[in-house]
C-alpha cells in the first residue's frame, strides 16, 4: 500500500507539473511580442516598442500586415543580423515610455503612437530619442506600419 501511494503521489505531481508547465508557456506566448490584442492599437503599439527595445524582429513581424511582405523581409533580415552579431557590444538600459497616441484626421485608419526611449549607447552616454510607431487599420485589426 505504501509503494502504490508513493506511485500515486508521483503521478499527481507529473500531472500537476505539466498542467503548470501549459500555463506558464501559455503565459509566456501571451506576454511576447506577438500576443496582442490588435483592436487596441495602443496595444499593438505598446507590443511594437517592446520588440524594438529587445530586438526581437522576430516578433515585429507578428505585428505587421501579412499581406506588407517587403516589410517582413526587411524584419527578417534585421532578425538574421541580430542572431548574426549576439554578444556584440550594443546599447544597454533600454526603455520606452508611452507619451500620446494620436488618431490621423486625414486618414481615419492611421494612429501614431509616441514614445520617450531612452537608453545607454556604446560610449556609456546616457540619450532619450522621441520615437513614433505609425500604426494601420485593415480588417478590424491594427498593425504596425512603421517605427521611426
Amino acid at each position: 500500500m505504501g509503494i502504490t501511494l508513493h506511485l500515486n503521489k508521483n503521478r499527481k505531481m507529473k500531472r500537476i507539473s505539466i498542467k503548470t508547465m501549459a500555463v506558464a508557456l501559455f503565459g509566456l506566448c501571451l506576454s511576447a511580442c506577438g500576443g496582442v490584442n490588435q483592436s487596441d492599437p495602443e496595444s499593438v503599439a505598446e507590443a511594437a516598442m517592446e520588440c524594438y527595445i529587445k530586438d526581437d524582429y522576430e516578433g515585429m513581424i507578428k505585428l505587421v500586415d501579412p499581406s506588407k511582405t517587403s516589410k517582413i523581409d526587411e524584419l527578417t533580415q534585421r532578425a538574421e543580423f541580430v542572431k548574426q552579431n549576439a554578444g556584440k557590444p550594443t546599447s544597454t538600459n533600454r526603455s520606452a515610455k508611452f507619451d500620446t497616441l494620436v488618431y490621423s484626421s486625414i486618414y481615419p485608419n492611421e494612429a501614431s503612437a509616441y514614445y520617450s526611449y531612452t537608453f545607454t549607447d556604446k560610449r556609456g552616454e546616457e540619450n532619450t530619442w522621441k520615437m513614433k510607431v505609425v500604426l494601420e487599420k485593415k480588417d478590424s485589426k491594427w498593425w504596425v506600419d512603421r517605427i521611426k
